[in-house]
C-alpha cells in the first residue's frame, strides 16, 4: 500500500476513511560507520557495520590498503572532516550540503563503499531514487558483493515501482548476508506491493526471527495483515511493535486504524492522541482520529447517548523533540 492510500468503509449514515500509514514502515539504508579488521588470512579487510545494531558485515578483501588514504585505522583528515560535515548535514536535513560532501569525498578516493552508499541515503531523502540507483550502480562496480550497496539498489528500485527488480537486489544482499535483517524486511515491502501477502509474511517472520527486537518488521507485518483482513492478527503485531518502542507514531497509528475497524473507538482515539503529541505534523493520525470520533458518536448516537469529543484539537503547541 503506497503512503495516504485510504481505506474505506460505511458506518450508517457516515461514510469514512481511514489512512494506513506508511509513514515509517521502509527500513530506509542508514549511513554506515566505516572500519577496518585483519582477516585470518592476515590481509586487511574493509568492514562496515549497522550504527543501531553493530553487526560487522565483511566486504569486499581490499587488494590495495594504499589507495585509501589511511592514518592507521582512520580516514586522511580531509576525509574525516567531510565525513564528519556530512554527518552534521543529514542530522540538520541539509541533503544538498551532504551531497557535496561525498561527492567530493569519493573524487579523493571512490574505493571506499561507505562514501557511495551514503551518497544512495542522500539521494533517496532528496527524493531523487533514479540518481540513488546510479550512486548504488558505481559502488557496486568496486564491490560487487557489498550487501548494503544491493540492498541500497534494492530499496532505490523499489522507490521507482520496480518491485520485481528490488526483489532481485534482496535476494542477493540475503545471498550475500544471510542474516540481513533489513533486507528480508525490504523484500516483504515489495512482496507486499505485488499483492503477494504470503511470501511477503514469511519475509517479516524471517527478519523477527533473526532479530526479535526489529520493530519496524511487526509494523509491516500489520500492515500485511490488514490488507488481509486480519485484524486481530495484525493488533498483537502492532502491541508487539509497541512494546518494543513505545514511540513508534506510525505503529501508534496503525494500532488506532485497526482498534478502529474492530469497533474499540476509545483505544483507537487515545492511539491516535499519543502519536500527535509525539508528532504533531503526523496529518493521517489527525485525520483517522477525527474518523474514530465521527464513528463513536455515531454508535453512542444510535445507543441515545452523548458525549463530546473535541475533533479540531491543537497538537501543535510545544517542543515534542522532533528530528
Amino acid at each position: 500500500m503506497n503512503m495516504g492510500q485510504s481505506y474505506s468503509t460505511n458506518s450508517g449514515k457516515y461514510k469514512v476513511k481511514g489512512i494506513l500509514s506508511s509513514k515509517l514502515q521502509e527500513a530506509s539504508p542508514r549511513p554506515e560507520t566505516f572500519a577496518f579488521e585483519t582477516g585470518e588470512d592476515g590481509k586487511r579487510k574493509q568492514v562496515t557495520y549497522n550504527d543501531e545494531k553493530k553487526n560487522i558485515v565483511l566486504a569486499k578483501p581490499l587488494e590495495k590498503t594504499e589507495e585509501l588514504n589511511i592514518d592507521g585505522d582512520k580516514f586522511s583528515p580531509k576525509l574525516e572532516k567531510l565525513m564528519s560535515l556530512a554527518k552534521e548535514a543529514i542530522s540538520k536535513r541539509d541533503y544538498g550540503t551532504a551531497l557535496r560532501c561525498y561527492d567530493d569525498a569519493i573524487k579523493i578516493d571512490p574505493n571506499i563503499s561507505e562514501f557511495h552508499n551514503n551518497k544512495c541515503l542522500v539521494l533517496l531523502h532528496m527524493g531523487d531514487p533514479h540518481s540513488a540507483i546510479k550512486a548504488s550502480d558505481k559502488c557496486l562496480q568496486f564491490f560487487p558483493n557489498d550487501p548494503v550497496a544491493l540492498n541500497n539498489k534494492g530499496f532505490a528500485l523499489s522507490k521507482t515501482g520496480q518491485w520485481e527488480e528490488a526483489i532481485k537486489f534482496y535476494d542477493k544482499a540475503i545471498q550475500v548476508q544471510s542474516d540481513y535483517v533489513t533486507a528480508y524486511n525490504n523484500k516483504g515491502n515489495s512482496l507486499r506491493q505485488l499483492e503477494r501477502y504470503s511470501e511477503a509474511l514469511k519475509c517479516y517472520d524471517t527478519s523477527i526471527e533473526i532479530d526479535p527486537t526489529y520493530a519496524l518488521a511487526y509494523n509491516n507485518r500489520g500492515i500485511t495483515l490488514i490488507e488481509q483482513h486480519c485484524f486481530t492478527k495484525a493488533l498483537d503485531s502492532y502491541n508487539m511493535a509497541l512494546e518494543l518502542n513505545p514511540d513508534y507514531t506510525a505503529a501508534l497509528n496503525n494500532k488506532g486504524f485497526v482498534l478502529t475497524e474492530l469497533g474499540h473507538y476509545t483505544e483507537a482515539i487515545q492511539c491516535y492522541d499519543k502519536a500527535l503529541k509525539l508528532d504533531p505534523t503526523f496529518t493521517s493520525a489527525a485525520k483517522n482520529r477525527e474518523i474514530a470520533i465521527l464513528k463513536l458518536q455515531n454508535f453512542l448516537k444510535s445507543k441515545k447517548i452523548y458525549v463530546p469529543y473535541d475533533i479540531t484539537a491543537d497538537y501543535s503547541e510545544g517542543d515534542y523533540g522532533l528530528n
